[in-house]
């Protein structure tokens, strides 16, 4: 299905410089951290029976979405350069 996608809309792969290819695996392992930490700190909301716990988790949660908003603005940015 990919290939016949890419037959039709003629895209040609390029290749990614070795060090924004080190840079982005470094950040995509960062990214996916997170996204676990968020998960876990999500689940841990539901069974919490302190408000104080609660709102650290949510603060928590806060701070995630903000870490990865930069990691991706960063991972875009690598991807302009490689243009």
């Amino acid at each position: 299905m990919l290939a016949k996608m890419s037959a039709a809309l003629h895209l040609i792969p390029k290749p990614v410089s070795k060090e924004n290819l080190y840079e982005l695996r470094d950040l995509l392992a960062a990214r996916r951290a997170l996204i676990k930490d968020s998960t876990a700190a999500k689940a841990r909301i539901a069974v919490a029976a302190l408000a104080l716990i609660k709102r650290q988790l949510v603060k928590r949660i806060h701070r995630i979405k903000g870490d990865l908003a930069q990691i991706e603005a960063t991972i875009l940015e690598l991807d302009r350069k490689d243009q």
